[in-house]
């Protein structure tokens, strides 16, 4: 399946989405079924991103990123606001 993908061009694939989108709206405004089209349109949606990501690789992170903090996505640890309980007043 990776050799379809990579012969397959990325602005006949967006076209190809463009006109399926445009049919699915029609046919949920008239109230029709989607399986056939919603199923379609997704396989469309997953191949266009196979495509573009075919030449990419994917970066792992390693352990040393993970603890200097200086991965692609470095997350900001901030305090802990903790809110205090509310009671239960039983009036007598």
């Amino acid at each position: 399946m990776s050799s379809n993908i990579t012969s397959v061009d990325i602005s006949s694939l967006e076209a190809e989405i463009a006109s399926q989108t445009t049919k699915f709206n029609e046919l949920r405004l008239s109230g029709q079924p989607l399986d056939g089209i919603k199923k379609s349109l997704s396989d469309l949606k997953k191949t266009l991103a196979l495509a573009r990501n075919a030449g990419k690789v994917k970066e792992k992170k390693t352990e040393e990123s993970e603890i200097s903090g200086t991965g692609p996505q470095e997350k900001k640890k901030g305090l802990l606001l903790l809110k205090t309980a509310k009671v239960c007043r039983l009036e007598p």
